[in-house]
């Protein structure tokens, strides 16, 4: 055989047989994760064809090389196909059934020498078959190309059956309007991730320039104190939509799915003739984890894939090294795409959404990305650049950020929070100009907040100190109701989902914790002096809960004290008992949970039990009647997706 039919042959084998083993390896991940589409059918015959084809290639110049030094093996020749099939097959099934092995079978704790020697027996045991076939059938570089090219229009074919035409967000539902829902307004939920409520401008704390969220206020009410119930997205998210602390609703680990049998305020105005949409944005927020309850339409803004991939283009094991070979070189260019959907993106998605259903009442949660990490700077706010400049830090490469770099991180997650309201702003340009303005009650909430140092440390999720639960609640109300009102007492992430169940005239569900806020806006006018001891008549106990990264967590926040308490040993280094007296100490710096003293006519020294008390038992009755969730395995696709958030290492 000529030199050039040879190294053509043997890089074909490779192609072919590398190609075949991608494909399998797509239709077992296919049937273990349940991937909404089957584009991991084609995009495995292609990568891997073109990795194992590589690989053969290299083999096939050391093959003519050997052959001409050594004669006696030009007859082997016929054997090419199969040479560049083992030379392919050999490395990369052994990489990929010992990195899949390790995940599945051996839960990341190595895979034991005994089976790799097993896994490589079969790998020759395999090779040896193709060396058989190639004894009986001439296998040529035509052949190959021909075999590699069917393969690849064949199952481009079954992926493209997976594929669905149009925008989702603008499928729609033609539910004719209720008669009791005509005087109702139509709800667009803002759920704007990681943003404290001392970064907008209408909480005048930080100099920020947040004029369009600050519009939503005075045309609305706003809620000086809103909590959230955790101090990262899934259970604080799953609080806001189920009305129930994380003890009830049961989702505060990695793992944890929402229960069935949680309501969401979604279920019940879904049965009530609302048509209902998300657009959920966090990965930690999605029908992964049985959050499309009740939604009639519930489209995850998944962020870009590398080279065109998809989600169950993920899964296989050489695109993730091919996508962390690029990543590794590339790492002072960040795309935001990468990580999440802008807003700019999202609200197109609202928009279509909004024209679609436009004929029934309808309820719209958007999930908005910025300010979450990765912070991206934005050098149009300074008019001297472009909107991203490539520039980002994120938790995935900077869990332990230096504290001299404090102030830069303030400075660009103020830069996200203004690019975001411009953004807003255009929003509610398009509401106005369209007539939908007036009748659309705009809720505008974060699920937590953000550290900056304040308590050593940074990001979100391993603390219940205010900066990362204090979040702001912004309603703007419908035409004809109350305006540019502020109501100082506590209230709760909680309370929203009563909230909005009442605007429709429903009833809430027994199940929920939280209450209405639309009373409140009849006792904003009434003044009340309070004082350490003696809060507002009508603020809220606040509950929060966080079980992250082996700090598990509870506070109880009332009559102007907050109490909290943390398991030993925690891995963020806190005391068990932290006790703060929030009107003469917003700051929680001085804890008091040691000291003895008059807590509010108590005996001394007794306020730490007391509320340690109350804790306990609101946490007992809400884990006796709570929901049970069920954990499950998660995949590669949403571990990746988690880690870009700075969620998983």
């Amino acid at each position: 055989m000529k030199p050039i039919n040879l190294i053509a042959t043997t890089t074909l084998g490779g192609a072919c047989t590398a190609a075949f083993f991608g494909n399998l390896e797509a239709i077992w991940l296919l049937n273990t994760t349940g991937a909404p589409e089957l584009i991991s059918l084609v995009y495995s015959v292609v990568l891997y064809g073109l990795i194992g084809g590589g690989i053969a290639f290299g083999a096939s110049l050391g093959l003519v090389l050997l052959m001409k030094i050594v004669r006696a093996l030009e007859p082997f020749s016929r054997y090419a196909f199969a040479i560049g099939g083992s030379a392919a097959l050999i490395p990369m099934g052994a990489f990929v059934l010992r990195y899949q092995m390790n995940k599945v079978v051996y839960a990341e704790q190595g895979v034991p020498m005994t089976t790799m020697l097993g896994i490589l027996v079969g790998l020759l045991v395999v090779s040896a078959l193709i060396g058989l076939l190639c004894k009986f059938v001439e296998l040529t570089a035509k052949k190959g190309a021909l075999i590699w090219l069917e393969l690849i229009v064949f199952m481009g074919a079954i992926s493209a059956t997976s594929l669905a035409g149009g925008n989702p967000a603008a499928k729609a539902h033609n539910k004719t309007m209720v008669d009791n829902l005509s005087d109702k307004p139509n709800v667009l939920m803002l759920m704007i991730d990681t943003l404290r409520a001392d970064y907008v401008g209408a909480y005048n704390k930080v100099d920020i320039k947040t004029p369009h969220l600050d519009s939503l206020a005075t045309d609305g009410v706003l809620f000086e104190k809103c909590i959230s119930q955790a101090s990262w997205t899934r259970p604080s998210g799953v609080s806001i939509f189920t009305g129930r602390i994380p003890s009830g609703h049961s989702t505060q680990t990695k793992a944890a799915r929402v229960p069935d049998e949680a309501t969401l305020f979604s279920e019940i105005l879904q049965n009530n003739g609302i048509t209902t949409g998300a657009l959920a944005n966090n990965i930690n927020l999605t029908s992964t984890f049985n959050l499309d309850q009740g939604f009639d339409t519930f489209m995850y803004e998944a962020p870009n894939y590398p080279f065109a991939g998809t989600e169950s283009v993920f899964g296989l094991t050489f695109y993730k090294v091919v996508a962390k070979v690029k990543e590794r070189l590339s790492p002072e260019h960040r795309v935001v795409h990468d990580y999440y959907q802008p807003a700019d993106v999202v609200f197109e998605d609202v928009k279509a959404f909004v024209e679609a259903n436009d004929q029934s009442r309808w309820m719209m949660y958007a999930h908005i990305m910025e300010p979450h990490d990765p912070y991206f700077e934005h050098p149009s706010l300074k008019g001297d650049g472009p909107e991203y400049n490539g520039k980002a830090y994120g938790r995935a490469e900077h869990e332990h950020p230096d504290p001299n770099d404090t102030e830069y991180l303030k400075d660009v997650y103020k830069q996200e929070i203004e690019f975001l309201d411009l953004e807003i702003g255009r929003m509610i340009n398009w509401l106005k100009e369209t007539n939908r303005y007036d009748n659309t009650v705009i809720i505008v909430v974060s699920d937590h907040g953000e550290e900056f140092n304040e308590h050593g440390g940074f990001w979100h999720g391993t603390t219940l100190y205010d900066e990362v639960l204090h979040v702001p609640l912004i309603v703007k109300t419908a035409k004809d109701a109350r305006k540019n009102i502020r109501v100082p007492w506590q209230v709760r992430s909680i309370d929203i989902a009563p909230t909005i169940t009442d605007l429709m005239g429903l009833e809430a569900d027994a199940t929920w914790d939280g209450e209405s806020l639309l009373p409140d806006l009849s006792e904003v006018d009434e003044a009340h002096q309070t004082t350490q001891c003696e809060p507002h008549p009508m603020s809220r106990i606040a509950i929060s809960e966080n079980d992250f990264e082996g700090n598990i967590l509870s506070s109880i926040r009332m009559n102007g004290w907050k109490y909290i308490l943390a398991n030993p040993d925690n891995p963020r280094g806190l005391q068990p008992d932290e006790l703060y007296a929030l009107i003469e100490d917003p700051n929680e710096s001085t804890n008091k949970a040691g000291e003895k003293g008059n807590w509010c006519d108590l005996p001394d020294g007794e306020l730490t039990e007391q509320l340690k008390t109350i804790l306990g038992e609101i946490l007992k009755e809400a884990q006796s009647s709570a929901a049970q969730s069920n954990s499950g395995e998660l995949d590669a696709a949403t571990i990746e997706r988690m880690r870009k958030l700075g969620y998983m290492e």
